[in-house]
């Protein structure tokens, strides 16, 4: 048990240290410091910078339409998917038990 603490309050001891380093700055204080926070509405992007990117790369929506027909735009054969749901093999509870026994 005095090991588990022992264990515990250096684990306790190493973070708290890491953690005041962290905090500290090797650079002199020049003043105040500017804090920038980003919030959901900060990743918004306007209509603006949208058509300018349109206008910079006009084959931009196509290759954007090609891209998504690799993945999504599929039409699935229900019968295939069928054979292939059939033909699946349980997997073992434990897949790296290499026994058959």
């Amino acid at each position: 048990m005095a090991s588990f603490l022992s264990k515990i309050c250096l684990t306790i001891a190493v973070s708290s240290s890491l953690l005041l380093a962290a905090c500290g700055s090797s650079q002199p204080e020049t003043g105040p410091a500017t804090v920038t926070l980003l919030t959901h509405d900060s990743f918004v992007v306007s209509q603006v910078l949208i058509d300018q990117l349109k206008a910079e790369k006009p084959d931009l929506e196509a290759r954007q339409r090609a891209g998504r027909a690799l993945l999504w735009d599929k039409k699935l054969d229900r019968d295939l998917q069928g054979e292939y749901a059939q033909g699946r093999v349980a997997q073992k509870p434990y897949v790296y038990l290499t026994d058959e026994t």
